[in-house]
């Protein structure tokens, strides 16, 4: 059984990169879709509270993909966080990497 009980797990500021970007880590295998609108509501105030706050600052997304498989990823959550980088603060994410997407 999976340890899905919070969204503060499955996404937080740790660290910054190179360049001094804060880094918004996201761990998939936290999510529980039962409680979906928890995680968006999370992740939007994660994106307004960052560190850093001045509105022109960037942050760095780690994407950690480990013990995540196909079957346990969130679409609708996937969707809602691309539209969110997309349509709702497009100029905050700088980059985003993907670790461990061993599915590929």
């Amino acid at each position: 059984m999976k340890d899905k009980e919070s969204p503060v797990k499955s996404m937080f500021y740790r660290h910054k990169d190179k360049e001094g970007t804060n880094i918004l880590w996201v761990q998939p295998k936290f999510m529980d879709a039962t409680i979906r609108e928890e995680f968006e509501q999370y992740l939007l105030w994660l994106i307004e509270t960052r560190p850093d706050a001045d509105k022109s600052s960037q942050i760095t997304i780690a994407l950690a993909l480990d013990g995540v498989g196909l079957t346990e990823v969130d679409i609708e959550f996937i969707k809602f966080f691309i539209n969110v980088f997309m349509y709702y603060s497009p100029d905050t994410m700088k980059r985003m990497i993907v670790h461990n997407m061993h599915w590929l």
